[in-house]
């Protein structure tokens, strides 16, 4: 394994072969060529970026695949895990090797001779070839997969993580990268997490790491953590408004007209506001059950935020946004700030209503959300809203949710909520009768026929004939819709009630791999423990129809997810599963 410091001289070397060429280019540009000349040149690099493009997304593909069946394969043998994780290693490595760095360098610079209309082509390729070169999300990915099959190498391939980070310049994704990274750091060394969400320059997103630090270390330093949120709130606080120096620096922007410059300056403002006390009122919540008193202040600390926005629109969003996350902790306060919201942004209040009503189960609650959803001015976001009150209005009064659910103009939504409320009605209420005579009421076949799924599921573990009968329709109107897809989510659970249908079911063919895969696996498991000769012919079945996908990174993650719940199962069955995943990893690009 090549030591870290390698990392920093390949780093330099290539810096030093960049900026030697642009010195010798600039010193000395070639003669610009023909038309003719050009135009070859551009479909040639064109050719050569888009395959670069293709190989380096597929690099990380691969890398991705490996790491994560090196995570399951270290619950059986480590050290084969170890290996694998070590190819996953060594394809995140080249993804930033040199020869790219300079074929990207060299593209840059042969785009520069060229027209508009030829840079604009060749810039979307650009920015794929870079987004996958710059994000260490994946060196991250790696890190937490073998932490427990060698912590030491973890710990090292993280600070590579962070080193990568850290010098991508303004590379799109940075933040984002050392946010997951200070997040995972956390689980190691909290100061050291602090250190890297430090680096972290929007304030946004710096606030959002020392939240997740926060949170990883409340249960072992409930006091620590608190010092940790005090730092996220003192980040929050630095999300501020687009400042006039903002835009004279963008040269994009310096000639606008005063009337477009306030126009940005007002976006910048709502825009940042709307964030602030957004990250605010999440910062209270994570501190509700640590310090109650302080987060009570930092939630009207949020809302003075909130109030003070400008548009009107984005103010009452941003209210109820805030309503939603006060709920769990106080509904009664996010109830009387949901009162709050103005009354012409109808949307906005059944939000907040919504989401108050999922933690009292008030009808009361439920009532306000209703007449909201019924002055939404829009009428597929209405119909919508008025689905979801239906649904949960079904177990608290059935009546009332059917009544709602029949006022839905659109079909599909109606019927949507009718089979949600048929599911509740059994579920919750007992009323079998009811229910499969209001599921007849369904017109759409694959809602009907999922509803009818749905409920032979409630109703097999106290009626198995009853279910077997319900699973009948279902697959009945599965294949008169030829749907597939409803199919396989059907069949494991009929073979459960219905187990001579087993061998019928290992013999179909229809729908592809995934669907399948999953649903003979799932077959596969039931069955191990009442007849482990038949689970593990289905287990070769759903092996089989995984192995037939076309495409080489879902073959390896339909096998990785056979292998993972094999595991506890059958750890030799599982082992062999985990090797051919790895297989079909390495043949990804």
């Amino acid at each position: 394994m090549r030591k870290r410091s390698s990392f920093i001289l390949i780093g330099a070397l290539a810096l030093g072969v960049i900026l030697s060429w642009g010195i010798l280019r600039a010193a000395s540009d070639p003669p610009r060529p023909s038309g003719r000349e050009m135009d070859a040149e551009v479909q040639e690099r064109m050719r050569k970026a888009a395959q670069m493009a293709d190989a380096l997304e597929d690099l990380a593909l691969r890398a991705f695949a490996l790491s994560r069946i090196a995570s399951g394969l270290s619950r059986i043998d480590p050290a084969e895990a170890r290996q694998v994780a070590a190819q996953a290693w060594e394809a995140a490595q080249r993804i930033d090797s040199v020869s790219y760095r300079n074929f990207v360098t060299d593209l840059e610079g042969s785009a520069r001779r060229w027209g508009k209309d030829e840079r604009e082509k060749i810039g979307p390729l650009l920015e794929r070839i870079e987004r996958t070169r710059s994000r260490s999300w994946l060196l991250g990915v790696i890190a937490a997969d073998t932490r427990t099959i060698d912590p030491a190498w973890a710990e090292r391939i993280l600070e590579q993580a962070i080193a990568r980070s850290e010098a991508g310049g303004d590379s799109p994704g940075r933040d984002f990268d050392l946010r997951a990274l200070a997040a995972e750091m956390a689980k190691r060394d909290r100061a050291r997490a602090i250190g890297v969400a430090g680096k972290i320059r929007d304030p946004q997103v710096r606030s959002w790491a020392l939240r997740a630090i926060a949170s990883e270390i409340a249960s072992s330093d409930p006091a620590g953590a608190v010092t940790v949120w005090r730092m996220a709130i003192a980040e929050a606080e630095k999300i501020q408004e687009t400042v006039p120096s903002e835009l004279d620096g963008n040269p994009r922007l310096a000639a606008i007209s005063p009337e477009s410059r306030q126009r940005l300056l007002l976006s910048g403002r709502v825009r940042r506001a709307a964030a602030r006390a957004q990250v605010l009122g999440r910062i209270a919540l994570d501190l509700h059950r640590v310090d109650p008193a302080m987060s009570r202040s930092l939630f009207h600390r949020a809302v003075q935020v909130a109030e003070g926005i400008e548009k009107p629109y984005t103010q009452a969003y941003t209210l109820s946004e805030l309503a939603g996350t006060l709920a769990p902790a106080d509904p009664g306060e996010a109830a009387r700030l949901a009162a709050r919201i103005a009354r012409a942004h109808a949307d906005a209040r059944f939000s907040a209503w919504m989401s108050i009503a999922a933690r009292t189960m008030a009808r009361e609650d439920l009532e306000r959300a209703a007449a909201a959803a019924g002055e939404i001015e829009e009428p597929y976001d209405r119909a919508k809203a008025l689905g979801r009150v239906a649904v949960a209005m079904g177990p608290l009064d059935p009546g009332r949710g059917l009544q709602l659910a029949e006022t839905i103009a659109y079909p599909y939504l109606r019927d949507e909520a009718l089979g949600a409320l048929a599911l509740k009605w059994l579920r919750e209420k007992d009323r079998e009768k009811e229910a499969v005579a209001l599921v007849e009421r369904i017109a759409d076949p694959l809602v009907r026929g999922r509803t009818f799924q749905g409920l032979a599921v409630s109703l097999a573990p106290r009626d198995p004939q009853r279910a077997k009968k319900l699973f009948a329709r279902a697959a009945s109107l599965a294949e008169e819709i030829h749907s597939s897809v409803l199919l396989w989510e059907i069949l494991p659970e009929w073979v459960k009630v219905d187990p001579d249908r087993l061998y019928e079911t290992i013999g179909r063919t229809e729908g592809d791999a995934a669907h399948r895969s999953a649903a003979l696996r799932r077959i596969a498991l039931d069955r191990w423990q009442s007849d482990r000769a038949q689970a593990g012919l289905v287990l070769e079945v759903a092996v089989k129809a995984a192995e037939k996908s076309d495409e080489a990174y879902l073959r390896s993650e339909l096998l990785r997810q056979i292998a993972v719940e094999w595991t506890e199962v059958n750890g030799i069955k599982a082992g062999a599963i985990f090797w051919k995943a790895v297989e079909a990893a390495r043949q990804i690009g």
